[in-house]
């Protein structure tokens, strides 16, 4: 079988993990768009070849795009057994170009959850659609399958869906995972790692460790659209550093070195952010680095269940203070014990799934 991926940025780390461990048992052939972020997390395949530019605020270049993603996949799809698509606009593409049955669509968040309620469930039920024509679709949060089970019977949505959380290569393993107990909490390390964004919520958790605890630090790691406001933080207080994009999975081991609490409260506004269950949830569970999220997400449910990390509404000066004043050396540990009793290979991705699916479903595609 042959499978060909189709990808709207290069830099993606969960696109790797799937497109690296199906080649293994698959010819693979990946299509792509350079967005110029996160050069150093650019995807080396032999078989990759570069669509162009997605921009994204040109509607002209976008629609550019889109055009030679429709002829690649209408050139492709005499070759190519199953389509692999990981947003609802490549997804959509396929649901109109290919037969039923020949793509996978992988949904990592819903883009649409930000537009108006009306144009919201249009879009959602449109998704369901394109989720029913699919050889299969896999969701990375369990909160994802919840939403969609609004707008679609759960048992039509199971024929065909697989939950596989955005879990961690097992390039993981060449690190150790942090045992030693925390020893104090008057001079803590914070640090996010990742897309550079939500200025409401992890930039205001900055600026008031550099505020009001200079015995604290804050770190950041990564690049994005917040990077300008990041370097500004960092030329105005002498507790916050930037330290720029990185190679993950290769440098993540001395990211968690340096931090002591993973701060991953994403703005909530967006109903996708509270849907989803990002791969920093796992990181900090194996380098058990005990992890802060946003109040009211699927991802607190998961934090407050296993008593891996805390909660807080980062909107809110208060919130954060509070929970800064109430951090505990008794609770710190705790967390962090609860983190180790986590096996490591309960953490770990794996395709087993994906390739049991493929190869004993009844639909199995053929061209």
């Amino acid at each position: 079988m042959n499978i060909t991926f189709y990808l709207p940025t290069l830099t993606q780390p969960r696109h790797h993990k799937r497109i690296y461990s199906l080649r293994d048992r698959y010819f693979v052939k990946v299509y792509a768009f350079d967005r110029g972020l996160y050069r150093k997390n650019a995807l080396k395949i032999d078989a990759l070849y570069i669509l162009g530019e997605m921009a994204n605020k040109s509607y002209f270049k976008r629609l550019q795009a889109y055009i030679k993603l429709i002829k690649s996949i209408l050139n492709e799809r005499n070759h190519t057994d199953l389509f692999y698509f990981f947003t609802i606009d490549f997804a959509l593409i396929g649901f109109l170009f290919l037969k039923r049955n020949r793509y996978i669509y992988e949904i990592g968040d819903f883009a649409y959850l930000g537009f108006g309620t009306a144009f919201r469930n249009i879009l959602t039920k449109l998704d369901a659609k394109i989720i029913k024509k699919s050889f299969l679709t896999i969701l990375t949060s369990e909160g994802f399958k919840r939403y969609l089970t609004k707008f679609v019977q759960a048992s039509d949505i199971s024929k065909n869906t697989l939950v596989i959380p955005n879990r961690l290569s097992d390039k993981i393993l060449q690190f150790e995972r942090n045992t030693a107990p925390f020893q104090e909490v008057s001079s803590l390390s914070f640090g996010f790692a990742g897309l550079l964004r939500y200025p409401d919520t992890i930039l205001r958790f900055a600026k008031i460790i550099g505020d009001r605890y200079s015995n604290h630090q804050f770190h950041f790691f990564g690049d994005g659209p917040m990077r300008n406001q990041v370097e500004e933080l960092v030329k105005k207080y002498k507790n916050i550093f930037f330290h720029g994009p990185y190679k993950n999975p290769e440098e993540i081991g001395k990211i968690y070195r340096m931090i002591d609490i993973c701060v991953a409260c994403y703005d909530t506004n967006g109903l996708n952010q509270r849907l989803a269950e990002p791969n920093k949830l796992y990181e900090a569970i194996y380098f058990g680095t005990p992890i802060i999220v946003s109040k009211d997400t699927y991802l607190a449910e998961v934090v407050i269940s296993k008593g891996i990390g805390y909660t807080v509404d980062a909107h809110y000066d208060e919130e954060i203070i509070a929970l800064l004043d109430n951090l505990t050396l008794k609770s710190l540990n705790k967390t962090r014990s609860k983190q180790l009793e986590i096996a490591s290979d309960e953490l770990l991705y794996s395709e087993r799934e994906i390739i049991q699916y493929i190869e004993t479903s009844e639909s199995y595609p053929t061209v």
